[in-house]
């Protein structure tokens, strides 16, 4: 009595073929990928976001864009308000003034912001409100008092040092690293006379 031979499956998983033999007279061959295939022309596979500056990492604003590069590792005077500026989320930048505005120029900022900030004159939601309008009283407090503005002022100046100084430490190299990089091999005795 003859045996016809079983029929073949070949199933292709990840690249590796896998064959499995079945007492049936079916023929199949399948295949499997890990990617799916790409979409058809007419689809749409982009994020799209209801406000257009959700989604992004960074600020836009060019006050941000714009980085500090002294060109030796010395602070000097001459930089300080320029330290001011590019702290992020200073008291300045919440009332929208430079840092060097005098007090009156904060007190109008104020005065504008509390009719904005206030919980009862403004569209915000309460809780919003009543959480930047103490900032906004913290922030002028800080800054109208002459003694006080000095101390913030020699604050965000030291942050900035700060972060500029580990910008600086983070470029230096491990000196046991350089020494890797500058190492070059003294030829033993075989080598200087030619392997003789």
């Amino acid at each position: 009595m003859a045996f016809a031979a079983a029929p073949l499956i070949q199933v292709v998983l990840y690249g590796n073929p896998k064959f499995l033999f079945l007492r049936s007279t079916a023929r199949c061959t399948v295949h499997a990928s890990r990617r799916p295939p790409p979409p058809g022309p007419g689809v749409d596979t982009r994020i799209h976001w209801e406000n257009e500056d959700e989604g992004w990492i960074g600020a836009t604003n060019t006050k941000h864009q714009q980085t500090h590069k002294p060109n030796n590792n010395m602070l000097r005077a001459d930089d300080f308000p320029d330290f001011l500026t590019a702290s992020l989320g200073s008291h300045y930048e919440f009332l929208g003034v430079s840092p060097d505005a005098d007090v009156e120029e904060i007190k109008v900022a104020y005065r504008k912001l509390s009719k904005e900030y206030h919980p009862d004159t403004t569209s915000l939601p309460l809780k919003t409100a009543s959480e930047k309008f103490m900032k906004l009283r913290e922030v002028y407090n800080v800054l109208s008092n002459e003694e006080s503005r000095k101390f913030y002022d020699w604050t965000l100046a030291q942050e900035a040092a700060s972060r500029h100084a580990e910008k600086m430490k983070m470029k230096l190299e491990d000196p046991r690293q350089q020494q890797l990089k500058n190492w070059e091999p003294v030829p033993d005795m075989v080598d200087r006379l030619g392997g003789k």
